[in-house]
């Protein structure tokens, strides 16, 4: 049977005032530890209350909406790492949290490795879920564009309806894959999504991420690491768990049958299992 989910009435929001912008943070539970927690692109942070059984008891959790995400107001047109580490500790601050638990979830995962580097002394167990920063190659070479391409790309695609029309053609045609198109409809599809998209876009270039600092800072400090993957996930796929985990001992994965979107009542009743 799937784990009850957490009623609406139990998640709670704050909202942090950072330069002029507003950045929210949704909250469920009620243990004495503290899960301060990232999503990945196009997600809300309402994605992890489908865990919150295995971790209400036992955590406080923050989730972070990300710039350009959720109810988050954000009015740049990228951001970057000292941005996220400024906010965690303008909530730290504001919640009063002193060592917490990283929880992120695709490239989330990314930005809790960096803030992990950040804090590496406060930080007590990462909770890594499909996470994007395992590999050497980054984003392709969408973080190399040069900012006039960047800016002449969202230009032509502020109206998207003739891209629509092309793509639908050459998926068609067989030269363009389904998922390809079904991306762009849905990412286009709004003037907000537009910003979510161009916002991120912008923003990649600022999180390349060293993976074997990563790795030598999580074996000095001996920190506890759960490593969770879909078994069928072609986005991040495990066999990139299985080569960051090697010599640590501390580092566990954890393989649920499922593809990229892995945070499900599955995932929340392995977590309630092995008492995260």
């Amino acid at each position: 049977m799937s784990p009850k989910r957490l009623s609406q009435s139990a998640l709670k929001s704050i909202y942090i005032n950072y330069k002029d912008a507003k950045i929210h943070v949704l909250t469920f539970g009620q243990g004495p530890a503290s899960i301060i927690a990232f999503t990945g692109f196009a997600d809300k942070a309402t994605l992890y209350s489908k865990l919150s059984p295995a971790l209400s008891d036992k955590y406080t959790c923050y989730v972070f909406d990300l710039p350009f995400h959720g109810k988050s107001e954000w009015h740049n047109s990228s951001f970057n790492q000292q941005d996220l580490f400024n906010l965690v500790e303008k909530l730290r601050t504001q919640e009063k949290i002193d060592d917490f638990s990283l929880m992120g979830y695709s490239f989330g995962g990314r930005i809790c490795q960096h803030i992990f580097l950040q804090y590496p002394e406060v930080v007590t167990q990462l909770i890594l879920i499909a996470p994007d920063g395992m590999r050497e190659k980054y984003f392709g070479r969408a973080d190399q564009m040069p900012a006039i391409v960047r800016w002449f790309s969202r230009k032509m695609l502020s109206k998207p309806e003739w891209v629509f029309a092309i793509m639908n053609q050459f998926e068609k045609w067989g030269w363009a894959p389904p998922y390809l198109n079904r991306f762009l409809k849905i990412h286009l599809s709004t003037p907000r999504r537009q910003d979510r998209l161009f916002g991120y876009w912008n923003s990649i270039r600022f999180f390349k991420l060293n993976k074997n600092q990563v790795r030598e800072k999580i074996k000095s400090l001996e920190l506890p690491v759960h490593l969770f993957f879909g078994s069928r996930d072609d986005v991040i796929p495990v066999k990139q768990a299985l080569a960051f985990k090697e010599g640590l001992p501390t580092v566990r994965l954890h393989v649920v049958e499922a593809d990229h979107r892995i945070v499900n009542e599955i995932l929340c009743g392995l977590m309630k299992r092995l008492d995260i």
